[in-house]
């Protein structure tokens, strides 16, 4: 007897769970017959459901046309949601993709207090290079930090080199205003930017953005490794997969309309 009834529930919640996702998939509001059809339910079971889940404004009636639609409880519930989610959430499968790949050491960071601020780290096949990195970078000397100062506007760029008076790290390192302007138009324009062993010798790294649904730089993903190994395994095929993984999770934001996430 308690298995049926335990049987019961598990059947009444799967339909109730499918008819939920048949009206969020439905082009427009269906009648009780139609969604009925649907499921393969009789009509008076159908409509029990939908009645219980019109009580809790989980669906909407129309009361003129008799058909029903998803109720406003799902937009406090979508809120809630998207609150909870962190950065991290959404760039881990991508950061495990690429490093699979590349073999090579995957970060994930943000800009905070005027550096680039790592949040998460995977180690590649080799990761001696890296695994002394701080977890802040200057912003005029990696590749993250680059990508972030290219998406600030001209007034914070300037006050940041002027303020700053950055140092060179290595012979490569751009240290004045006209240099990284130089840079900036293809940072934006391919949503790449390099560290050329700028930051460390014998370290390459390669950053690509995140950003809100409206456009905002959120975060960044970048592949970090011995610049002859990176090279020796093709830039074209590393930037290829970077991009690929960056829009991927650009088009989920898109698509939820996210505009903003908890990093930690």
């Amino acid at each position: 007897m308690e298995e049926k009834q335990k049987y019961n529930k598990i059947t009444m919640t799967e339909r109730t769970v499918k008819i939920i996702q048949y009206l969020y998939e439905s082009k427009r509001p269906p009648t009780v017959t139609e969604i009925a059809e649907h499921m393969e339910l009789a009509s008076s079971t159908t409509f029990r459901i939908l009645t219980t889940l019109q009580e809790y404004n989980l669906v909407a009636k129309d009361e003129v046309f008799n058909t029903y639609s998803l109720g406003l409880m799902f937009i406090p519930y979508g809120d809630k949601v998207k609150s909870s989610l962190k950065i991290k959430d959404f760039a881990v499968k991508e950061m495990e993709i690429l490093e699979k790949i590349s073999g090579e050491t995957i970060n994930l960071g943000i800009l905070n207090n005027k550096e680039a601020l790592i949040l998460h780290k995977l180690s590649g096949e080799n990761s001696l290079l890296v695994s002394s990195l701080s977890l802040t970078t200057p912003l005029y000397c990696s590749s993250m930090g680059k990508l972030f100062l290219a998406h600030q506007s001209h007034d914070y760029i300037e006050e940041y080199y002027r303020t700053l008076k950055p140092t060179r790290m290595t012979e490569n390192t751009i240290t004045d205003l006209d240099g990284f302007n130089r840079e900036k138009p293809d940072i934006i324009r391919n949503n790449l930017s390099y560290d050329r062993e700028e930051y460390e010798y014998g370290l390459f790294c390669i950053s690509s953005g995140i950003f809100s649904a409206s456009g905002k730089i959120l975060a960044a993903i970048s592949i970090s490794g011995p610049a002859s190994r990176l090279k020796s395994k093709g830039m074209e095929m590393i930037e290829k997969e970077l991009l690929k993984s960056t829009s991927a999770i650009n088009e989920e934001f898109k698509k939820f309309n996210i505009e903003k996430l908890e990093y930690i």
